[in-house]
């Protein structure tokens, strides 16, 4: 089901109409039962599989007891567990293809198709939220929930349940243990931010993702500098309005059920260096990934007892990080690509930042943010070639003909017009979210909102209709 759909809004409009005609005791209870409805309409399999990790998960988490020797073994039972369960579902297909060319080479008679399986929606978002909920417990963060009903929502919440955020249990699990009502503030902010997703996905990613050929990253040797450029650029500010717009749109739809989730982007393209970029890009992610994996690696590196444990502290985490978000996204060598140029990146400014003492970025001279945040911005675009290409070979073509700067950009006067405007309505409207706050517009007076309401309204109206097919998927739901 796809969430930007007329199905998904009736869903949740009926599951939304019993959460508040039917006594408050049963709140949790409904949104349980919408949230393995969601799954078990994509599929049968996908609810039953989603079922059984979070019961054994529940069981581990209740087992584990401070930080004895068998609380340790439940914990790495469980991250193992989490771990193969989604490299079974999320590799299943490269795995397949690598034994079925090993299979073939020694002239084996078998069928490798039967080990094909098609990946849980959300499993990789499932996958680390409960090993941070097992992490947690034996650190002493939060006691074991003894509650399974909350435990499973936590898990399986229908409006994360397909791209995030990667909620924590002591931010989440509490608000399911009060009473939740419509309020006027919830309902203005909820409105606010699904507008705004809606838009943004349907106005400015979709368009954006139309006019990109097809073929620009598998065949770049087919297409000059100034046109690869303009297409990188168009998928660049495509990939950052489908995202944000997915989460906006999930946060203002829980924001009707009395829930808030976290944010999980704030203007990344205005970052003034890639510790801050990775502070507003994905937020929940990043934030998974530094507090389990870079924060540990670094502390264990300062440990050790040679010379060079400094240097290492600053270059391996970064690396072995992004690596690791790399794998999470996709196994191929051009994801790992993208995962080191960021590992890259972020090693080059801490030994940047060590050498070269400067103020903290907002103390700067506005002319020198306004530098930094150009820089960032241009070597964060250069990464996604490689996150986007089909190959490590095409994104290397890719990379090589953008410094070509041959041939030129023949494009229409309309597409002219749609890649310009499209950028400049996102950079507005980026503007007014870093200034001033993503849901300002509700506090503008009735007639400015009612104008606004109008033109998105008919701009989204007309971009459907000018469609021949319903919009495409959130590009995350890939992940």
């Amino acid at each position: 089901m796809n969430v930007i759909s007329l199905e998904f809004l009736l869903f949740t409009g009926a599951f939304f109409a019993l959460y508040y005609i039917l006594p408050a005791r049963l709140q949790n209870w409904i949104l349980l039962a919408a949230s393995f409805a969601f799954l078990g309409l994509w599929a049968l399999t996908f609810a039953v599989v989603v079922g059984l990790l979070t019961l054994i998960n529940y069981c581990i988490g209740r087992g584990i007891t401070g930080k004895n020797t068998r609380s340790r073994w439940l914990l790495w039972s469980g991250v193992v567990l989490n771990i193969l369960s989604l490299a079974y579902f999320r590799y299943n297909d490269f795995f397949v293809v690598e034994m079925g060319d090993f299979v073939d080479a020694i002239g084996l008679p078998f069928n490798t198709e039967n080990l094909r399986f098609i990946l849980p929606i959300g499993l990789s978002y499932f996958a680390l939220q409960n090993i941070s909920y097992l992490m947690d417990i034996i650190n002493g963060v939060i006691e074991p929930e003894r509650t399974l009903l909350h435990y499973a929502l936590y898990m399986t919440y229908f409006p994360k349940t397909i791209s995030g955020p990667i909620e924590r249990a002591r931010e989440f699990i509490p608000q399911l243990s009060i009473r939740r009502t419509l309020s006027n503030d919830n309902f203005s902010d909820g409105f606010v931010l699904l507008f705004q997703g809606t838009f943004r996905k349907i106005v400015l990613a979709d368009v954006l993702l139309t006019i990109i050929p097809d073929n620009v990253f598998s065949e770049p040797h087919e297409f000059s500098s100034p046109e690869l450029l303009v297409w990188l650029v168009a998928y660049a500010f495509a990939l950052y309005n489908d995202f944000a717009g997915y989460t906006k749109f999930v946060r203002g739809i829980s924001l009707f059920f009395g829930i808030t989730l976290s944010r999980n982007f704030s203007t990344p393209y205005f970052s003034r260096n890639f510790s801050e970029f990775w502070q507003c890009w994905h937020i929940s992610l990043s934030n998974w990934l530094r507090d389990y994996i870079f924060s540990p690696l670094t502390r264990a590196l300062l440990r050790r007892k040679y010379k060079s444990r400094h240097a290492m502290s600053i270059i391996v985490p970064p690396l072995v990080t992004m690596l690791a978000s790399a794998l999470w996204h996709n196994i191929g060598l051009a994801m790992l690509m993208w995962g080191m140029l960021h590992g890259i990146y972020l090693i080059v400014e801490r030994f940047r930042a060590l050498y070269f003492r400067s103020k903290p970025p907002q103390q700067q001279p506005v002319w020198r943010q306004g530098i930094a945040m150009a820089s960032v911005f241009v070597l964060a675009v250069f990464a996604w070639i490689p996150f986007r290409a089909t190959s490590p070979e095409d994104a290397l073509v890719y990379a090589a003909r953008l410094f070509y700067m041959s041939g030129k950009f023949d494009w229409g006067f309309h597409l002219h017009i749609v890649f310009f405007a499209t950028l400049a309505i996102t950079l507005i409207m980026d503007v007014v979210e870093y200034h001033w706050g993503e849901t300002i517009y509700r506090f503008l007076p009735v007639m400015a909102q009612a104008f606004l309401m109008s033109v998105t309204l008919i701009m989204m109206v007309l971009v459907l209709m000018a469609r021949s097919d319903t919009p495409p998927p959130f590009i995350y739901q890939g992940f």
